[in-house]
């Protein structure tokens, strides 16, 4: 029998072991898959006026190949203007066993969603990551939600406005049904009292378009429902107003927790212990600032609000107490009943 001597074993045994480590790293690259294209669905509420940070942007990435682990805002200044155009750096994070290809291309990166471009990308951490800088549509096209729409006792409607807004557009519905066709305006009020002038409820859907860009809408908001009395529709329909349109731009009532309304000036300040004239109507507020109803000794007069604080005139109460033109009691006793 051919013996082997001990010299020639080993170096057989390493010549094995180094064929072995040589082919291991091809073998292991063999079995890593590539990820060669990428599709990213982006949504973004970017409200301008706000700090960077107090953005949400939601990215959805299709399949199962990666993941998105984070984002950082690559604008300049700290915060949100209405012009800023936003630029993002994006890390995809390769799930196990998948790696970015080193020849992926540009038009292979799909992006979905608020107009959002690919500007670059770079390949890390030997494939495990992908860095995209992406930018999205310019903030002049975004519409934040409406918010804070008011149906308010005099028949005007406010909302608070949005500042890439150009127009909105609401509809008035009477017991849960459109009354008549929509009506558009530029300003963030209107009073709609023509269309409140059957005793019913009543409640305003509201939504806006981009200023920039009128085929982005936003979604509708919707206001409180207000009940109107035969007295109100009554008075809404013999009294109509000859400017609806932007009758109080800034200022517009408010309503507290406890049900009660106040009226906000729109320069910091409101009415208390005193009258004060609103859209053609003449309302009370008391010490504290809130709209009296009822029965009001004023100055030695004694005058009558309704249950939605316009002071009435020239008419008989309820309770058969005759009111002037100026709106007091012309006599102290009760006009006999029929």
């Amino acid at each position: 029998m051919k013996k082997h001597s001990m010299k020639h074993l080993t170096a057989a045994a390493a010549a094995v072991a180094l064929a072995l480590l040589t082919a291991f790293p091809s073998w292991a690259a063999s079995t890593t898959k590539k990820i060669t294209s990428v599709t990213l669905q982006i949504e973004a509420d970017i409200e301008p006026g706000t700090d960077f940070g107090e953005e949400s942007i939601d990215f959805d990435a299709s399949g199962d190949k990666f993941y998105v682990g984070d984002y950082e805002v690559k604008n300049d200044g700290q915060a949100w203007e209405e012009d800023t155009v936003p630029k993002l750096e994006v890390t995809l994070e390769a799930n196990d066993d998948y790696r970015f290809s080193t020849s992926i291309r540009k038009d292979k990166i799909r992006l979905k969603g608020v107009g959002a471009v690919c500007k670059g990308a770079a390949r890390k951490e030997a494939g495990q990551q992908l860095v995209l800088t992406i930018e999205l549509d310019s903030l002049t096209k975004s519409l934040r939600p409406i918010e804070n729409v008011r149906l308010n006792p005099d028949g005007v409607v406010t909302w608070d406005p949005v500042s890439t807004a150009g127009s909105y557009e609401f509809r008035v519905y009477r017991d849960g049904k459109s009354v008549g066709s929509a009506i558009t305006t530029t300003y963030n009020s209107y009073n709609c009292s023509e269309k409140l002038t059957k005793s019913a409820n009543y409640y305003v859907k509201v939504k806006a378009y981009n200023k920039v860009d009128s085929s982005i809408e936003g979604e509708w908001a919707e206001s409180n429902t207000m009940y109107v009395d035969a007295n109100m529709a009554s008075y809404f329909k013999d009294n109509p107003v000859e400017n609806p349109e932007g009758v109080y731009p800034y200022s517009s009532w408010k309503q507290a927790e406890d049900g009660r309304w106040w009226y906000d000036n729109g320069d910091g300040t409101y009415p208390r212990s005193n009258w004060q004239e609103i859209g053609g109507k003449w309302y009370f507020f008391d010490a504290e600032g809130y709209m009296v109803t009822g029965w009001i000794d004023w100055e030695g007069k004694r005058y009558f609000c309704n249950e939605s604080g316009e002071m009435l005139k020239d008419c008989i109460t309820e309770d058969n107490y005759r009111l002037g033109e100026d709106g007091a009691v012309i006599s102290q006793d009760p006009v006999p009943g029929p």
